[in-house]
C-alpha cells in the first residue's frame, strides 16, 4: 500500500527548501489563487525567513508577509505531535551575538516591525485542510524558546512547542481571516 503523502524521494536527497517550496505550491498557492489573492515570494534580508510569501487583494497596496508552513496531518499523532515545532524562525546572523533573551526579544520586536504572520496548513487525507493564521507576536513571549538546527551548541531558530491555542479553521473562514486583515 502506498502512503497518503509522498514528498521525500526514496533517497532522501530532495532539500528541505525544495520540499517547502512543493507543500507551498501544491497546498496554498492555489488556494490563495481560489480565493483572488495575488502572492508574490519575498526575501526580507533583516528576518532571515527562508520562506516569506507577501499577500494582497488584486488592485490593493496592503499586503501580510506570511511564512508558510504545510504540515502533512498523521492520523495517529495529536496535533501536538503533528505540528512539532512549526511554527518557527530563524534567529537572524546580525542578532547572533545577543544573549538568548536578548535574541528572543528583538526577534520579537522584527516580527511586529514586519507585522509577520504564519500560516500553518495541516493537510488531512481524509478531509478538508485546515489552516492557522497568526501573527508571531501574538504568541506571548514566555513561549517563544531558543533552539538549534543541527548542532546542539548553536540556538539559532525560536520555536514555540509549549504553545497550544491553535485556531485552525476551514478554508472559507481563513477567507475571512484574510479578507479581515486586508481590508
Amino acid at each position: 500500500m502506498k502512503p497518503l503523502f509522498i514528498f521525500e524521494t526514496p533517497t532522501n536527497k530532495i532539500s528541505s527548501v525544495v520540499l517547502l517550496e512543493d507543500r507551498i505550491t501544491e497546498a496554498i498557492l492555489p488556494v490563495l489563487k481560489k480565493m483572488n489573492y495575488v502572492y508574490a515570494f519575498q526575501t526580507v534580508e533583516e528576518l532571515h525567513a527562508g520562506m516569506l510569501l507577501q499577500i494582497h487583494k488584486k488592485k490593493s497596496a496592503l499586503s501580510i508577509l506570511v511564512v508558510p508552513w504545510v504540515r502533512p496531518a498523521n492520523v495517529l499523532k495529536s496535533v501536538n505531535k503533528t505540528l512539532s515545532d512549526y511554527p518557527r524562525l530563524a534567529i537572524p546572523k546580525q542578532l547572533k551575538h545577543l544573549t538568548d533573551e536578548e535574541k528572543i526579544k528583538k526577534l520579537k520586536e522584527l516580527s511586529t516591525t514586519y507585522q509577520l504572520y504564519f500560516l500553518v496548513v495541516l493537510q488531512r487525507a481524509n478531509g478538508e485542510d485546515l489552516y492557522w493564521l497568526e501573527r508571531y507576536d501574538t504568541i506571548p513571549l514566555q513561549y517563544w524558546k531558543l533552539t538549534y538546527r543541527k548542532d546542539k551548541n548553536v540556538l539559532n531558530r525560536v520555536h514555540f512547542t509549549e504553545y497550544d491555542k491553535y485556531n485552525f479553521v476551514k478554508l472559507k473562514d481563513l477567507q475571512k481571516q484574510l479578507n479581515s486583515i486586508l481590508a
